[in-house]
């Protein structure tokens, strides 16, 4: 039987106290959203789900995963795939909880898409990018992970880069074949 796994965001909040405080008083163009979310507040927590079928109905499994004992943020970001009869994440690692590289990008495995553990060689890049001209650029965040594949076999890992405050762009990093 085929089983779908969907893998889920789950973000838990402080309760907003501003909005609790003034009872729908919000003035009409006084909203402000930003001071309203705070991924901070509470654990971020990523979760799976189960069906038989693609379209569902899923069943949410109450199993954190992706997780580091006494770290509420450990990970964002999973890009999950299956390869070769096992399911593969990169995460991104927002504090060096599951390397010593501090922020990067970490790799975990899973036979079933429900019990993930971390690679044997976890670390996929740290916050330095070897540029084509042999410079290596040190970054602010390397984040939302991607895998570029062609003919089924991994070509680039794709990523948002925060060079310094304000100056974003995506990179294309180039994977060299087993």
């Amino acid at each position: 039987m085929d089983r779908y796994i969907l893998f889920t965001l789950a973000i838990i909040l402080i309760a907003l106290s501003s909005c609790e405080q003034k009872k729908n008083t919000i003035v009409p163009g006084e909203l402000d959203l930003h001071s309203m979310i705070q991924p901070f507040g509470g654990p971020v927590v990523h979760l799976t789900a189960i069906a038989e079928n693609p379209d569902g109905p899923f069943v949410k499994q109450n199993n954190p995963i992706f997780t580091a004992q006494d770290l509420d943020f450990p990970a964002e970001d999973p890009f999950v795939w299956f390869q070769d009869n096992c399911y593969y994440a990169i995460v991104k690692d927002m504090q060096g909880a599951f390397t010593k590289a501090g922020r990067s990008l970490v790799l975990f495995y899973s036979l079933d898409g429900l019990d993930w553990k971390l690679a044997k060689n976890p670390l996929v890049s740290d916050l330095n990018i070897k540029m084509a001209d042999g410079s290596v650029q040190k970054l602010e965040a390397l984040e939302r992970p991607q895998l570029f594949f062609e003919d089924g076999k991994l070509v680039a890992l794709l990523c948002a880069v925060n060079e310094t405050l304000g100056h974003s762009y995506n990179v294309q990093i180039p994977l060299k074949t087993p």
